[in-house]
């Protein structure tokens, strides 16, 4: 609650300006006070509307901590059934425009400029992700016809999210992916939504200096006049001759023509392994992707050794297309930079997945109701990542009374496991009486 009160205190303000789509004289619980409910339900980590019911039941400090946190008089706690029905009705762009004035506090409390890149880059990951399916037809789905002749249905989104190299991820959009007209094809679905999202990104935050980082699903013509026409800086996935031969070919003969453009970097040496990196870059190739020729295509490639005690020897390979210029002063900056792009899946998709978020997981199927939840738990990310991955606890301790030492750790350190911090919130927020704490002037920082 710290977090959300420094960094997001407008929040209950946002959420009071929800338009309610419900008759008003049969409003028993405000739309602000459910989104609240839905919000603690997912920063809690409780993983299924029957045990968050179960929860309302039979919590006696929920209503008092909510109380606090309000400001305000609080009814009487409602059945699951009245915070679903809300989720079914509600607008998803409500909670996606929650989502910029996260994005918006945060660039103007500065916090983003603690996640820029060297060249003052904000990198932006973008991918797909499939949350759940469904033998019943969701709405902003996708869906397929098998040989059997039944019809799947699919949630699946295509997310943009603030990367740093700190470890915070940060939905900035969520684009639904859906196929209205046909089957299911993904690479043409995610394209099209590709167009869509970042139509929206631009729109929404035009003075941000985005670099975005796509995978080799999006190595086409479209995808990078897009970025160009926003002036983003780029770089896609590529898989080489197995993807693209004639283009791979030239990139061969690029590197074949330089002189200086391979470099060999010991990345780290101890008793138990040995691990280098052998970059080769070329820069300004053109391909004809389709009938369009795309020029000033600047690739690399790394090929990382380590070399175990036992005499083992393990070997990756990666290569990225990127709209940087590459030399041997910035080449391995620049692969770096390209490889961050996995981050959207490790700290993003699993951690929602396996961690107790459980986007996988259909909390309500009708209407707008699962995309909502699933928005709801972008917020919740961003509210965890905040707390745990920040000096914010150490101020708080130290308000406590804690000695200096014993204070200096992060939420995560403190507990070691997001399983465990889970529980700990679960724990704050329905069993215990909530003190809420002030900070002043208070500068907060990653601590990662």
């Amino acid at each position: 609650m710290i977090a959300l009160r420094h960094y997001f205190p407008q929040l209950p303000g946002w959420f009071e300006s929800i338009p309610d789509f419900r008759q008003p004289g049969k409003i028993v619980y405000s739309g602000d006070f459910l989104c609240h409910l839905a919000l603690w339900q997912r920063i809690s980590g409780i993983e299924s509307n029957n045990k968050f019911e179960s929860e309302l039941e039979q919590s006696e400090n929920l209503p008092r901590n909510l109380k606090t946190y309000l400001g305000r008089e609080i009814p009487e706690l409602p059945g699951i059934d009245a915070i679903c029905y809300f989720m079914q009705g509600l607008p998803p762009e409500h909670l996606q425009k929650i989502i910029d004035n996260m994005i918006h506090s945060l660039n103007r409390k500065k916090f983003l400029d603690s996640l820029k890149t060297d060249d003052d880059y904000i990198l932006l990951g973008v991918d797909g992700v499939q949350a759940f399916s469904s033998g019943r037809p969701l709405k902003h789905s996708t869906h397929k016809t098998h040989g059997n002749g039944r019809t799947t249905y699919h949630k699946y989104f295509l997310e943009a999210k603030i990367i740093s190299r700190q470890g915070i991820v940060l939905s900035v959009h969520t684009e639904p992916v859906e196929n209205p007209d046909g089957e299911f094809d993904k690479q043409d679905c995610e394209t099209k939504a590709f167009k869509r999202l970042a139509q929206a990104v631009a729109r929404k935050h035009p003075h941000m200096k985005f670099f975005i980082l796509l995978d080799s699903l999006y190595c086409n013509e479209p995808v990078i006049n897009i970025c160009r026409s926003h002036g983003w800086g780029w770089s896609v996935a590529f898989k080489g001759a197995s993807q693209n031969r004639p283009l791979m070919d030239e990139f061969i003969e690029g590197i074949n023509s330089g002189r200086k453009n391979r470099k060999t970097i010991e990345l780290k040496q101890n008793s138990r392994s040995n691990l280098k990196i052998e970059l080769k870059w070329c820069n300004n190739a053109s391909h004809r992707f389709g009938g369009k020729e795309v020029k000033g295509l600047n690739y690399i490639e790394g090929v990382i050794t380590r070399k175990h005690a036992d005499g083992r020897e393990t070997v990756f390979k990666m290569a990225y297309i990127t709209s940087s210029e590459i030399s041997i002063l910035n080449a391995l900056e620049v692969f770096n930079t390209c490889r961050e792009r996995w981050k959207i899946e490790n700290q993003g998709f699993n951690f929602q997945k396996n961690s107790a978020l459980n986007i996988g997981h259909n909390f309500c199927s009708k209407g707008h109701a699962a995309f909502n939840y699933y928005l709801f738990a972008q917020i919740a990310h961003a509210v965890l990542q905040l707390t745990c991955l920040t000096d914010i606890v150490k101020h708080w301790r130290k308000k406590q009374g804690f000695e200096e030492d014993t204070a200096k750790h992060t939420l995560l350190k403190l507990f070691r496991t997001f399983k465990r911090i889970f529980e700990k919130i679960k724990l704050d927020l329905f069993e215990k009486v909530m003190n809420l704490y002030e900070f002043e002037d208070l500068r907060i920082r990653i601590q990662t």
